[in-house]
């Protein structure tokens, strides 16, 4: 079975959120989480400080770099391939405050978490020939979050809006503490690069061109999707449209399970690079 272990870097930020991680197979990840355990493991107390978990946001010394590099290792020998999805916050704001008027949907649309879970599939299911990655449905693992019952309580509903991808979506994603479930910190660190090269200004095909400050051991399928302006319009209206006159209506704040069960991905582009109104095509990168 395939499994796509993702994780956040952006939260809470006013203008750019990334989700990001690796897909592998379940047997390459136990074998993985055992490789990575033993890097956590790793005792050296004149070079190395003591690991309890890999988090990429806290390892900034020249020490920890260097660690980083073994780390990463492990993820290019495990891992099949690679999946990020970028949103600008401050747009996505921007828009559902332009369309939707009642404070509730505003918080609920607002959350760029539940857009970029509904656009994982497209990324996956339009690109997975270009990916290479094993026929099969995939199942999706998340780092533990208190909204997670947006998805868990509308899976089902969400597989039936989207026909055409239902086949590739696996059971009721799972989420999991990232100290405990270890290919969560390989996503965390995948998140965090992929947010810095983008706060950095780089855009278009560039972005499959980016490096790590360490050298890499073997090239990684990746597919990448931005979800600009225009898609998010589109994407509103279709919650518009699947809702009727929700003017007729006051809306409590749990409203947010039946936002995320509407969203359609029929209108995802997937291969669109823009933190703005701007997109640039380009093909499926390698990370090499």
């Amino acid at each position: 079975m395939l499994q796509a272990c993702m994780d956040e870097s952006g939260q809470g930020d006013p203008d750019l959120f990334v989700l990001a991680g690796y897909v592998s197979t379940t047997e390459r990840w136990a074998a993985f989480s055992d490789e990575w355990q033993k890097l956590l493991d790793h005792r050296d107390p004149e070079h190395f400080r003591a690991l309890e978990y890999f988090k990429m946001s806290e390892m900034q010394s020249e020490r920890d770099r260097e660690r980083c590099r073994w780390f990463h290792n492990v993820i290019e020998e495990y891992a099949l391939g690679a999946i990020s999805y970028t949103i600008s916050t401050k747009v996505l704001r921007h828009e559902v405050e332009r369309m939707f008027t009642e404070p509730e949907w505003r918080h609920g649309l607002s959350n760029p978490w539940a857009f970029a879970t509904s656009a994982l599939l497209p990324v996956y299911a339009r690109n997975r020939q270009a990916i290479n990655l094993p026929e099969g449905p995939i199942d999706f693992v998340f780092d533990d979050r208190s909204d997670k019952k947006i998805i868990i309580e509308n899976w089902d509903r969400f597989k039936s809006n989207n026909p055409d991808c239902a086949n590739l979506m696996g059971a009721t994603p799972i989420f999991r503490s990232d100290r405990e479930y270890l290919p969560l910190q390989a996503a965390d660190l995948f998140a965090w690069w992929v947010r810095h090269w983008q706060l950095d200004g780089i855009k278009g095909n560039e972005i499959s061109q980016c490096e790590f400050p360490w050298p890499r051991t073997t090239p990684m399928p990746w597919s990448h999707v931005v979800s600009h302006r225009e898609q998010i319009r589109d994407r509103l209206r279709e919650i518009r449209a699947g809702l009727g006159n929700i003017h007729r209506f006051t809306f409590p704040p749990s409203s947010g399970p039946q936002i995320f069960s509407n969203l359609s991905v029929a209108n995802m582009e997937v291969g669109k690079i823009s933190l703005d109104d701007r997109s640039t095509s380009w093909p499926l990168g390698r990370v090499s």
